[in-house]
């Protein structure tokens, strides 16, 4: 699905039709591609019963979906996100944007749970919808893993 540097080169970034390019911190984008979801990160339990009886112990909460299931680890979430969370890019500015707010979590991410900086692509998006104000990406595929100073001019040579 990766999308071909000359079909990037006629099309350019297309904010309305996949792929759509995003940044993540990961510690494995394999898991990520098969796990297709985030959860909120104090949400994660070992049983679905223990999903409903935290939601019970929380009181009126709303929560937008059901408790899933992370197929890699076994664990559940009882607040997952509808898709990956990340930060998406379609131009030169919004690549900076999602830089920006990459390192702005880098503490967290790297420094606390030696997570890598990734770009990857998906076929689904719903901007701003994250817990933190990111963007949820659903049927990702990883490209490349990246540092913190890479360049707009950088990313478009790994579509080459």
């Amino acid at each position: 699905m990766i999308l071909k540097y000359k079909q990037f080169i006629k099309e350019g970034f297309n904010n309305t039709d996949p792929p759509y390019y995003f940044l993540r911190w990961t510690s494995s984008p394999e898991d990520d591609k098969i796990r297709n979801f985030s959860g909120h990160l104090q949400c994660w339990v070992d049983s679905e019963e223990e999903c409903y009886n935290a939601r019970e112990r929380e009181g009126d909460r709303h929560y937008d979906s059901e408790p899933k299931m992370d197929p890699v680890s076994g664990m559940w979430n009882y607040d997952p996100e509808w898709g990956i969370s990340g930060y998406y890019f379609n131009d030169e500015k919004s690549f900076n944007d999602a830089m920006e707010n990459i390192k702005d979590i880098s503490w967290f991410h790297k420094e606390d749970n030696n997570q890598d900086l990734c770009l990857l692509q998906a076929k689904e998006i719903q901007s701003n919808s994250g817990y933190d104000g990111e963007d949820l990406f659903r049927d990702i595929d990883f490209i490349s893993y990246i540092d913190e100073n890479t360049t707009y001019d950088q990313i478009k040579n790994l579509l080459k």
